[in-house]
């Protein structure tokens, strides 16, 4: 799942997840919108704080959208774009 999917689900502001896992919102926003790499720190601290609904690879998967062009992309569009 998405991180910012699962923020908008549980209902959790950035500031506060960012609080939680120990950065700043500027660079939890950096991350969701794949602008940044992320350390396995933080992804283990993610990882932690969802409860596994947010998952490494997950995280992986929207920094590589985020390089092929495709972040914000709903799952079609991105699909359309990778045939």
């Amino acid at each position: 799942m998405r991180l910012d999917i699962w923020l908008d689900l549980k209902g959790v502001s950035r500031a506060d997840f960012a609080q939680r896992i120990d950065t700043t919102v500027q660079t939890l926003s950096r991350l969701i919108a794949g602008k940044q790499n992320i350390s396995m720190v933080l992804i283990d601290a993610i990882v932690r704080e969802t409860e596994g609904a947010v998952t490494a690879d997950d995280l992986r998967e929207v920094f590589s959208e985020a390089q092929r062009g495709l972040a914000g992309a709903t799952p079609s569009e991105a699909q359309d774009s990778a045939a």
